[in-house]
């Protein structure tokens, strides 16, 4: 699943969500995963909280659809934007 981002109808950012299924597990009793991937912001609207509107809203469809995991695939140079996010 895709989602873009828009500010004043001007599409700002997008990210993806991949959804998974494995065995249940304790820690994982439907045994739903997602995969968060491609989070991004174009450059004249970083820094303004997109990113993380966007990681919040895909994690909020992973947890409506029962996902008892959440992965995130990331660069290592947007791991502070990640840890701050949660992950």
């Amino acid at each position: 699943m895709a989602f873009v981002a828009d500010c004043d109808g001007v599409e700002c950012g997008c990210g993806a969500v991949s959804f998974t299924e494995e065995l249940p597990s304790p820690e994982n009793p439907a045994g739903k995963c997602a995969c968060l991937m491609n989070i991004y912001v174009r450059k004249p609207f970083r820094n303004k909280g997109i990113a993380h509107f966007i990681v919040r809203h895909l994690v909020e469809e992973a947890r409506k659809r029962r996902c008892g995991k959440i992965y995130l695939e990331t660069a290592a140079e947007r791991k502070p934007l990640h840890l701050s996010s949660g992950f």
